[in-house]
């Protein structure tokens, strides 16, 4: 379809061709139309917001990130359960029959995640990452976004969000966005002319390889519907590949970045630079209108470099313009170390001379596009790269997952952080930026389906002291901090004929939503390795019911057992270590067997800090004679700071200096320790349980 260019005048004559109430149709006004009211709607909101703004942390391997999975949270407010509830749930919910009532949405909200926001101060977090909150299909997930400048009306209003926001950044709390970059949905658009999957693919991918725009014969066409999302209403906008197959989107194909996720997810023609800057505005729009401080990039996998790198470099730009001059933009990029590569920091590339880059992984419209925002990425004082911040490191996160809960030697943990795959990533970025997980909405819980750890608390426990001491900035997954272990209870016989449905998905452990279990008096309230939390779990229908009047009325924000109770000392522990952020992990002692002690130190400004890990649930064990010193000269003492009973001092031998303990020092199954010098021991907090690094 040619794009319209109209005159200027024509185009102020249109009604709401510039205002925020009413997107242009693209087809109709032209794309230049539509870069004007991208803009203009911009402008809008800077001077309509009131209030002050949150500044970014100087870096942001200094923060803690709590994940919500919004609609699974908490729901704070009941008048909107009814808005925008999916097919299904319409057809089944009242009924003796609520089939696909753990796939329903279940009415968590913004105003659930305020009433909480103390809670979570309590524990110690100190930003939120929010599952999209855009407008969307219904399910209940948010991912399958429709409208990206609408809040879906089941998580509630502009002004709660506003609020929501505002009283996180009152008790030091930021909040993070989670943006859809690769697709939009439409739920009633589909293609007239069928395109040729594999070709299209690779046809477009040739194109952006030699840094070439336009399309290819072998692209689809779409037959919008007459609800489509106007501003994007247009074929050029989208690659028109067809529908992945699962495999596909697992793979590292072309189709991996320009077919549709489904049917009804299509994918952005990200190779467009007019659709580059029409979608950078319209998401600049939610840090100027609400104030967030920072993006988290969905499926950032899925789309070609040049995007990334505009979008990264544009919203760090204008964040900067508002005092946001840290602005934190970190992709979900689960492929091989060379896809994160070239996504993060430098993008393999030399950031002062993009022609100076590896050939063999960066395609030339990258290196185009890096030519044309070179000037801008290389302003940013805090980030002077084009790519995004940080990407999840996938590939450590899962071997230390799979190490505590003893199903791997713990010797495979170092033996990562000595991979080309991770010299790869860490050489475009600060790796301690990437975020690190135990578990996440797309992960089975931690503690799910493994003999032993599903209902031993402690297993969390040492879980969450290596997410918490080691290497990246880490990720807290709501309800990991309450054990929560994605098993279903006895089910309720108010499921009636779609009890035999669930009741297949709690045994085949194979559906999603056994990840993202109810933390409120909802539907799918899941079992926990917490005796107590176990016993309120429930499968089956319910009724609404308003949230506690304050957090510590909830019985489900335990905090007296053991598994809150170490995640608040560890986030702790770590806000007060500057070695536990910005250090990287050097390994002083490694077993070679499953549940065997390993030990790290992490070094910064002058600070170590010396951690053993003992993932053995059946076994204490002793610390180690000898551990190799990174940071410390000789004739330091080093004080355990969960037990200042425990003592060790440095000494030199054979030219280098270890770590050597005092007298005995037993690490107790599933357990840990923290040594740091004396002279950086600071105050020791009895409601902590534990010492501090002074500050």
């Amino acid at each position: 379809m040619p794009r319209l260019l109209l005159l200027p005048l024509l185009v102020c004559g249109l009604p709401h061709a510039f205002g925020s109430e009413s997107p242009p149709d693209i087809s109709v006004v032209g794309v230049e139309a539509v870069k004007q009211w991208s803009s203009s709607r911009l402008q809008e909101a800077e001077s309509g917001f009131s209030g002050s703004r949150m500044d970014s942390p100087t870096s942001w391997n200094s923060q803690v990130i709590y994940q919500i999975q919004v609609d699974r949270y908490q729901n704070g407010n009941l008048s909107n359960d009814a808005l925008n509830i999916p097919p299904i749930q319409q057809e089944h919910q009242g009924t003796s029959d609520p089939e696909g009532i753990q796939a329903w949405r279940h009415g968590g909200d913004i105003a659930g995640i305020k009433a909480r926001l103390g809670y979570l101060s309590h524990l110690g977090v100190t930003a939120l990452w929010l599952t999209p909150l855009l407008k969307h299909d219904g399910s209940y997930h948010g991912y399958c976004t429709v409208d990206p400048t609408q809040l879906d009306p089941g998580f509630g209003t502009m002004d709660e969000l506003r609020e929501l926001i505002s009283s996180a950044h009152s008790m030091g709390i930021r909040v993070i966005l989670d943006v859809v970059i690769n697709h939009l949905c439409d739920p009633h658009t589909s293609y007239n002319a069928t395109p040729s999957h594999t070709d299209c693919a690779n046809g477009l991918n040739g194109k952006f390889w030699s840094s070439q725009a336009g399309g290819v014969p072998a692209q689809g066409q779409l037959e919008f519907s007459t609800g489509f999302f106007g501003p994007f209403r247009t074929q050029e906008f989208f690659n028109r590949c067809g529908a992945d197959s699962h495999q596909d989107m697992a793979g590292t194909d072309p189709v991996a970045v320009y077919g549709d996720f489904t049917n009804t997810m299509f994918d952005y023609n990200t190779r467009d630079w007019d659709f580059q800057q029409i979608f950078a505005d319209i998401h600049k729009w939610w840090i100027a209108a609400a104030d967030f401080d920072g993006f988290r990039l969905d499926a950032a996998k899925h789309v070609t470099q040049d995007y990334l790198a505009y979008f990264s470099t544009d919203v760090r730009k204008y964040a900067a313009t508002l005092g946001k001059k840290n602005f934190l933009l970190v992709g979900e990029v689960a492929a091989p170390a060379t896809w994160e590569g070239t996504r993060v920091g430098r993008m393999e590339s030399d950031p002062n001379d993009p022609d100076k880059r590896d050939q063999s992984v960066v395609p030339n419209g990258l290196t185009s596009r890096l030519w044309n925002i070179k000037a801008d990425y290389l302003a940013n004082q805090a980030f002077a790269f084009p790519g995004l911040n940080a990407v999840y490191d996938f590939a450590a996160s899962g071997t230390a997952r799979s190490v505590l809960l003893e199903q791997s030697s713990s010797d495979k943990i170092q033996s990562y952080y000595q991979s080309n795959d991770y010299n790869t990533v860490a050489g475009q970025a600060d790796p301690t930026l990437d975020w690190t997980m135990l578990e996440i909405h797309d992960w089975p819980r931690y503690l799910s389906n493994t003999a032993g750890a599903m209902h031993n608390p402690y297993k969390s426990v040492v879980g969450l002291a290596h997410l918490l001491l080691q290497q990246g900035t880490p990720i807290i997954y709501y309800g990991l901090e309450q054990g929560f272990n994605g098993q279903c209870p006895q089910l309720s016989p108010s499921l009636g004929s779609a009890k035999q449905g669930v009741q297949s998905i709690c045994s085949q452990h194979a559906d999603d939503s056994l990840n993202r279990q109810d933390m409120f008096a909802g539907p799918w309230i899941l079992g926990s390795a917490v005796p107590a939390l176990d016993q309120q779990a429930y499968v089956g229908t319910w009724t609404p019911r308003e949230a506690p009047f304050s957090w510590q009325q909830d019985p489900i924000l335990n905090t007296t057992h053991e598994v809150f109770i170490a995640a608040r000392k560890f986030v702790n522990i770590r806000l007060s270590c500057i070695a536990l952020q910005a250090g990287i992990s050097q390994f002083s002692w490694v077993g070679k067997s499953t549940g065997s002690l390993f030990g790290f130190s992490r070094v910064s400004e002058g600070k170590e800090v010396v951690v053993l890990i003992n993932p053995s649930a059946t076994q204490s064990t002793s610390m180690p004679a000898k551990l190799m010193l990174y940071g410390t000269s000789a004739g330091v003492k080093f004080v355990n700071l969960l037990d200042q009973t425990q003592t060790a001092n440095s000494v030199s031998d054979g030219g280098s200096v270890y770590l050597s303990p005092s007298g005995a020092v037993n690490i107790g199954m599933n357990g840990a320790a923290v040594f740091v010098p004396a002279s950086n021991l600071g105050k020791c907090d009895e409601d902590l349980g534990t010492c501090l690094c002074k500050q």
